[in-house]
């Protein structure tokens, strides 16, 4: 079993970093360019960097590097804006599970939850690697 993290801890997205490098081992990433961040909302004081108030993480995947870390991305190519307690309603779900389109509708319905940009745009192969990305953490999220 992996070990477990606070949903945007340090530790949480060293744990990311990896799982998207895992994910995206053999997948063809030329031509591509797909940066995303989320934002939590209300998160536990104690995961805050000095000064701010909401907390968020960023990937950005080209064909010269993969970044994973802290922080927004000025052109992102979507995204998401949450509520930290609704957010990890998501985060602990395996995409298949049919109980994660329900907890979409719910948070969005209550305006815990905004989605920005296209996924629908994404390169097939990024598309279904970012699935990859999300069941792997969610089984290493507290």
């Amino acid at each position: 079993m992996a070990e477990k993290f606070e949903a945007g801890s340090e530790q949480w997205i060293s744990a990311l970093r990896d799982v998207v490098e895992e994910a995206l081992k053999g997948v063809d990433v030329t031509g591509v360019r797909v940066a995303f961040y989320e934002e939590y909302l209300n998160p536990r004081a104690h995961l805050l960097a000095d000064g701010e108030t909401t907390l968020t993480w960023r990937v950005e995947i080209s064909e010269e590097a993969v970044e994973v870390g802290p922080g927004r991305i000025a052109d992102p190519t979507f995204g998401l804006e949450a509520d930290y307690e609704g957010v990890l309603r998501l985060a602990r779900v395996h995409s298949a599970d049919p109980a994660l389109p329900v907890i979409v509708r719910d948070l969005e319905t209550r305006g815990e939850l905004r989605r920005f940009g296209d996924r629908s745009k994404l390169p097939p192969q990024i598309a279904a690697a970012l699935v990859i990305v999300h069941d792997e953490i969610a089984k290493r999220t507290e």
